[in-house]
């Protein structure tokens, strides 16, 4: 490397304008090495698991999520099926007079809405989770797809 004589001092924009140029000479030469490393060399694909592995977790995480939104969802149809007996007991306990049965199977009833209250508002809260995490996912694949390093990071079940 050559040194340069130091020369008479310049405007902020020369020094802007010769920083910015080191800067796109410095990337150029990044970019030129990291896309000369072979794809199947230990350090690329050592790179590419550990860049992967937090979106990795995020994709079983956001499994995780799935799997508890479909069994809660589960519940509360077992929930509805539970409250038709005493759906169908507290009509024909007020068709009979029976003030004390239809008292008795409308407090069922107020209790299972109140837990099926309860597990729509958990549903809420796992469907916008769910929800946030395929956005992100969705976002840092199409930048991955658009990375110009050449980079090989995708997601798990994307080949």
């Amino acid at each position: 490397m050559t040194r340069r004589p130091i020369s008479a001092p310049q405007s902020p924009e020369q020094l802007l304008q010769r920083a910015r140029g080191v800067a796109e000479r410095w990337t150029a030469r990044l970019r030129d090495e990291i896309r000369a490393t072979p794809p199947t060399s230990s350090v690329r694909r050592d790179a590419d698991a550990s860049a992967n592995q937090p979106r990795e977790d995020l994709y079983g995480q956001l499994t995780e999520l799935e799997t508890e939104i479909a069994r809660i969802e589960h519940e509360r149809v077992d929930l509805w099926a539970r409250d038709r007996p005493a759906e169908d007991r507290a009509m024909a306990a007020i068709r009979a007079g029976d003030d004390r049965a239809a008292k008795t199977a409308l407090e069922e009833l107020q209790a299972s809405a109140e837990v099926d209250t309860l597990l729509e508002a958990d549903l809420t809260v796992l469907r916008a989770l769910a929800s946030e995490c395929r956005d992100f996912l969705s976002a840092v694949a199409r930048d991955a797809r658009h990375d110009p390093s050449g980079s090989t990071i995708r997601p798990p079940n994307a080949r």
